[in-house]
């Protein structure tokens, strides 16, 4: 869920993309929430680790 922007940034800093939302996709405490996906293919990864 998108607000956990803690999470979002050690995501993002170790080389997770985001590719798609889901938006007001749970409901929770009274409230609608986004689902946020991320990816990272292997190409990335191994490039990533040299």
């Amino acid at each position: 869920m998108n607000d956990n922007t803690a999470g979002i940034r050690a995501y993002e800093k170790v080389g997770f993309r985001l590719e798609g939302t889901i938006r007001q996709a749970v409901w929770r405490e009274g409230k609608r929430w986004d689902i946020l996906n991320y990816g990272f293919l292997r190409d990335e990864w191994l490039a990533k680790r040299r």
